[in-house]
């Protein structure tokens, strides 16, 4: 079965709104209820900041910066959990409530299973 659609709850809708107010692709594709709103924010979860740049933060008295860009990280994964508890509610049960989402297991079982149905 392919998911054509998913109809985003508000909550959801609101934090991603809030978290990438100026991302048209990903304002567009939350909307539209596509599902490609998964890969942009699969995509825009990334943390990669090189050890270098951490201690020259540091030595600058700026790791408020690097604890801002940490958090920021922690926000946008959370969201794409939440976005593939929502994908498989709409692919297990696309008629359901995403509100039933519970029986879907924990999200890093849910994130482990998205893993290995991309590869």
């Amino acid at each position: 079965m392919i998911v054509q659609r998913i109809e985003y709850p508000a909550d959801f809708a609101t934090r991603v709104q809030q978290e990438f107010p100026e991302d048209q692709g990903i304002l567009i594709a939350l909307r539209d209820g596509r599902v490609l709103l998964g890969r942009y924010l699969d995509d825009a979860r990334s943390f990669n900041v090189h050890p270098s740049t951490i201690v020259r933060l540091f030595i600058q008295g700026q790791e408020c910066e690097l604890l801002e860009a940490a958090e920021q990280a922690l926000r946008r994964q959370s969201l794409y959990r939440e976005w593939g508890r929502l994908y498989n509610a709409a692919l297990n049960n696309p008629k359901d409530d995403p509100a039933h989402l519970d029986k879907l297991g924990s999200p890093e079982d849910i994130e482990l299973r998205l893993q290995y149905e991309e590869a």
